[in-house]
């Protein structure tokens, strides 16, 4: 009867969607347990072995849901720059005016260093003092010297003059201005990364505009 197949198929379904829920429940519980290790106990207790044993599943799981323990610190990472707001970056660069793209990206920026501020100086302390961790922030890093690349040299086209040695002077201004060290420090204690970005972004074009003709060749 036709019914029949149906009716066998749908118990399979839902088979395959409980295991898939159980599968992202324990890949959540991973990341989690990572996090909390990262931010508590360091790099060195930073093993496959400690994550599985927060996360109450076997090493083997761990290995099979992430990989290596740098594809893992990728994903972690992903995670946070998705709950920071980093997917704001695409709209930033959608605007005309790079003068506003710029003040757009260093507002993405800030609310994302603002996100989790204390993590993310601890994370960023312990890069110093381990390689591997140190490669994953650094290729994320570079992620934000193309994006400084990209807006400077959309401002020197509108200005009309050409790129040459004060661009890569200008990239490097952006880059440093951009980082989380940078908004961390200007903060300070009673102010958050997000509430200084306006600051930021003043310091930024002011020493980038200085360098450019004062009306733009339309």
């Amino acid at each position: 009867m036709p019914s029949s197949p149906t009716g066998r198929r749908r118990p399979r379904r839902y088979r395959m969607v409980l295991r898939e829920q159980t599968r992202q429940r324990r890949r959540n519980r991973i990341l989690q347990a990572a996090r909390s290790i990262l931010a508590a106990e360091g790099i060195p207790e930073f093993t496959m072995e400690a994550i599985a044993r927060r996360a109450q599943v076997t090493r083997q799981t761990v290995h099979n849901q992430f990989g290596t323990r740098t594809q893992l610190l990728e994903t972690l990472f992903d995670q946070l720059a998705s709950e920071g707001g980093m997917e704001g970056m695409p709209s930033a660069f959608q605007q005309s005016d790079p003068r506003q793209v710029l003040n757009a990206v260093i507002h993405v920026f800030a609310r994302f260093w603002t996100r989790h501020r204390i993590l993310t100086r601890r994370i960023h302390g312990l890069a110093a003092v381990d390689p591997e961790l140190e490669a994953v922030l650094e290729a994320r890093n570079q992620r934000r010297r193309y994006a400084a690349t990209n807006i400077i040299q959309r401002l020197q086209r509108q200005a009309g003059v050409p790129t040459d040695a004060n661009t890569a002077a200008a990239i490097d201004l952006f880059y440093a201005a951009t980082s989380f060290e940078f908004f961390d420090l200007l903060a300070g204690p009673q102010r958050t990364p997000e509430e200084v970005a306006p600051q930021v972004a003043k310091l930024i074009l002011s020493v980038i505009e200085s360098a450019l003709p004062n009306e733009p060749n339309r």
